[in-house]
């Protein structure tokens, strides 16, 4: 009697909770095939055109030769994946050459005592930080462990199932007709035409020592004996060290630094002195100033920093609206305050501007922000994950607002009688196409990734965050 071989083990099985992470599964499912490994989940079945996943029980026990379970809060409790969890167990218990043959990828904040009992002791891959970089450690680990590849699986094949799928069609929600949004980007304007660069010598003899981001106006060190500053020679006769003076003074044109024919290392020289100007405007308000761990700062409000903690503002449909800066939740029973504000980052190109940064911070008792940035950072994305990016942008024109006067501006004095001028609008841009709102047919959680604290370089270029359709 003629034998029938059994089937190749040489598909990998993505095991999630559904719906909880079906966004997630369907993103590494699709990312893996896009590598050209055969993996199979139920968000994408007939992917690379296999159809045998009719029997789950048989496809593990016969078929998988890597089970991924996307280890969560929901999965570590439905049935339906602790099923599937029990059935690889029995596969990994039953045939020895699996090595690591379940691989739990970690997704949140569940606690180690919490996870179910028979994959406790299971390596993880964390995913919580960065799916990208759970990504780069699954797919090292594949390599490592040689699973095998197959040709059906490839990036035409992801490209085709894309454009199978009605639900997640590129042109679904679109409309044909121009649509304005608003970005982060505020144009600086009234900047003078030259820097000075200014000399600096002693009357006496001994070493010339001075530190140019301490004077009183906007001001910094180019080299160990000369400072660039907008303000002039004789506006710094009294913020030198004794026996220093200032003997030779040379312009550098503004229009030599944007068109990067000055020496180098001016561009970053200027975004320093305009990062020094805004924060020496900023602390002449009645916001509060928290250093981030770049070492910007982020300017916030305190409980009952302004009335009832919420700002007025005109908005994008040019009617009067509000919004709260300062807030609470409770959590456990305890109370804990959440408090926006704002960083910025000035970059020179496309053009002169400050790049606005929404942050929120939190506190027990609406004064003192956490010290822990793990901390700041975990509350940050449970209290903000349910805010729209209007949200975002409201507050951000609301500060902005705030800080301006009747007409708007926003003045920030570089020296006496120099200031910048930075108007409360934000730069906007038009594109060809409209969009239905997401929130007119679907409302799911967005994560506040944007508006994460990050690393400000004062030499790297940024490109602007889109907030939101600008109405009327």
């Amino acid at each position: 009697m003629k034998q029938t071989s059994a089937p190749a083990r040489n598909m990998i099985f993505v095991c999630h909770a559904n719906p909880e992470e079906n966004e997630f599964a369907r993103w590494i499912t699709l990312q893996l095939a896009n590598e050209g490994y055969p993996v199979w989940c139920d968000q994408t079945k007939l992917l690379g055109g296999e159809k045998f996943w009719e029997d789950i029980e048989d496809a593990i026990k016969n078929r998988t030769v890597k089970f991924l379970f996307v280890l969560s809060r929901a999965a570590n409790e439905k049935r339906g994946t602790l099923d599937e969890l029990d059935c690889a167990i029995g596969v990994e218990k039953k045939h020895s050459e699996l090595t690591d043959f379940i691989i739990p990828l970690k997704m949140d904040d569940l606690s180690y005592d919490d996870v179910f009992i028979r994959i406790r002791r299971l390596n993880h891959i964390d995913f919580r930080s960065s799916w990208a970089a759970g990504l780069a450690k699954v797919l090292e680990k594949l390599a490592k462990d040689q699973v095998p590849k197959n040709p059906n699986f490839n990036p035409e094949a992801v490209a085709t199932w894309w454009r199978s799928q009605i639900d997640f069609s590129a042109e679904q929600g679109l409309i044909e007709k121009p649509d304005e949004h608003l970005s982060n980007w505020f144009l600086i304007t009234g900047l003078p035409e030259n820097l000075h660069r200014h000399s600096v010598s002693r009357s006496q003899i001994g070493k010339i020592d001075f530190d140019a981001p301490s004077f009183l106006h906007p001001a910094v060190n180019d080299t160990e004996l000369s400072f660039l500053s907008f303000a002039k020679a004789e506006h710094f006769a009294k913020q030198l060290p004794a026996h220093h003076y200032i003997d030779k003074t040379i312009q550098v044109s503004i229009e030599s630094i944007r068109e990067r024919t000055a020496p180098r290392g001016y561009p970053g020289l200027l975004t320093q002195i305009l990062r020094l100007a805004w924060e020496r405007m900023m602390e002449r308000t009645t916001l509060h100033t928290y250093e981030m761990s770049s070492r910007s700062k982020c300017f916030y409000f305190r409980q009952n920093t302004v009335k009832d903690d919420r700002l007025f503002f005109e908005g994008v449909d040019s009617k009067r609206a509000y919004r709260d800066v300062v807030g609470y939740a409770t959590k456990l029973g305890r109370k804990r305050h959440w408090h926006y504000g704002i960083s910025v980052k000035p970059t020179l190109h496309p053009q002169f501007q400050f790049v606005v940064k929404g942050n929120v911070l939190f506190s027990d008792n609406g004064t003192t922000i956490w010290d822990n940035k793990d901390k700041l950072a975990k509350a940050r994305r449970n209290q903000c994950k349910n805010w729209w990016n209007d949200e975002w942008r409201d507050r951000m024109l609301a500060v902005m607002t705030y800080l301006g006067d009747e007409a708007g501006n926003i003045t920030i004095p570089v020296g006496p009688g120099i200031n910048l001028i930075v108007h409360r609008w934000p730069t906007a841009f038009v594109s060809p196409i409209s969009y239905l709102d997401p929130q007119d047919f679907v409302k799911e959680d967005l994560d506040d990734y944007a508006f994460e604290e990050e690393e400000f370089d004062d030499s790297e270029e940024i490109e602007p965050t889109v907030l939101e359709e600008a109405e009327g």
